[in-house]
This record gives C-alpha cells, structure tokens and sequence, in this order.
C-alpha cells in the first residue's frame, strides 16, 4: 500500500511541493545535481586556465627573442592566441564541450 501511494498520490504530493516551495525530495535531488555540475565546471574551469598559462609560459621560453621584438600590444594578442589554443588542446583531449 506504501509502495502504491508513493507511486500515486505520492508522487503528485512530492511534485506539488517541489513546485510550489522548491523542497523536498525532487528539490534536493535538483540542487545536490546543479552544486555537483558547479563543481564540475570549476574543476575544468581552473584546469582550462592553467592549461592555456602553461602554453603561454612554453611559448615565452621558446620565442623570446621574438616576443622582444614585438610591441606590447603584438605581444598582449599573440599570447592571448597562444593561451586559446592551449586551451582549446586541453578540451580537445579531455572532451570538455564548449558552452
């Protein structure tokens, strides 16, 4: 009988409330689902950037002399270039979707 109700007038209780009061069991389940999501997205978040400033800092190391050379906003651009190609690598290989 337990097993029927939960199935029915239950679960329309259960709705109900999520709706209404955003609590409850369904409610739960949707914000433990978005926190657990955010922290996902954090996680790739932070790896995404060190990813893009360690192809930075490669880049600095190997083109020196040609970063030397360039003016302060060649050289903004051409880093920039390098930290989202960086990134874009670590995506790639990870299969981390672009939102």
């Amino acid at each position: 009988a337990t097993q029927l109700y939960q199935m029915t007038v239950g679960r329309a209780v259960s709705n109900l409330d999520n709706v209404l009061f955003a609590s409850g069991k369904i409610a739960k389940a949707e914000k433990k689902a978005k926190q657990e999501q955010f922290a996902k997205d954090m996680s790739n978040r932070a790896a995404l950037m060190a990813a893009g400033n360690s192809a930075v800092s490669d880049f600095k190391k190997n083109n020196a002399l040609a970063l030397s050379s360039m003016s302060k906003s060649e050289q903004k651009e051409v880093l920039q270039k390098v930290r989202d190609e960086g990134m874009a690598k670590y995506a790639k290989k990870k299969d981390i979707k672009n939102k």
